[in-house]
């Protein structure tokens, strides 16, 4: 009986340690926004990878972009741009390096006082940003608020379904 408590403890602990460094590193993130900006409602989200490249999904600290999503609110978004790339924004579609993004014609958004006019621009992601968007007409994302800073990534963003 004795032998059994031992092992049962020792499991119990190498259970426990695990859940502690599984949970140290990943959590689940739920998208309850009604309207959308990405096609996936779960994801897992890896805390100590934040080595991004383009096609990545990240989750980062909003900053700068109300009125629509307050700042330091969590923001799940598809990398699109890296330091160097040329980014091109019209209303008629969004270039990166001159392929064209799906969905990346700009929107006059609703209930949001912006001149659409004033965002129709081209410019090369700078060093230490990363310009990001969503993959649906309806996202808020880079074209309307501009690139973000790497220093606002929060963790690396699996899509789960």
């Amino acid at each position: 009986m004795k032998a059994f408590l031992i092992k049962g403890a020792l499991a119990l602990t190498v259970v426990l340690s695990s859940g502690y460094l599984f949970f140290d590193r990943y959590s689940i993130g739920i998208d309850k926004q009604v309207v959308k900006c990405l096609p996936y409602t779960f994801y897992l989200y890896d805390k100590k990878n934040q080595d991004v490249k383009k096609g990545d999904y990240l989750v980062f600290h909003a900053d700068g972009m109300d009125p629509v999503i307050p700042d330091g609110d969590l923001v799940a978004k598809k990398v699109a741009a890296v330091a160097g790339d040329v980014v091109s924004i019209s209303f008629e579609q969004t270039t990166i390096n001159g392929e064209v993004w799906e969905n990346g014609e700009l929107r006059e958004p609703k209930n949001v006082d912006i001149d659409t006019e004033s965002l129709v621009r081209t410019f090369t992601v700078q060093e230490g940003e990363i310009f990001t968007m969503g993959t649906l007409l309806t996202s808020w994302d880079g074209r309307y608020v501009g690139p973000i800073s790497k220093d606002q990534i929060v963790a690396k963003a699996y899509p789960i379904r």
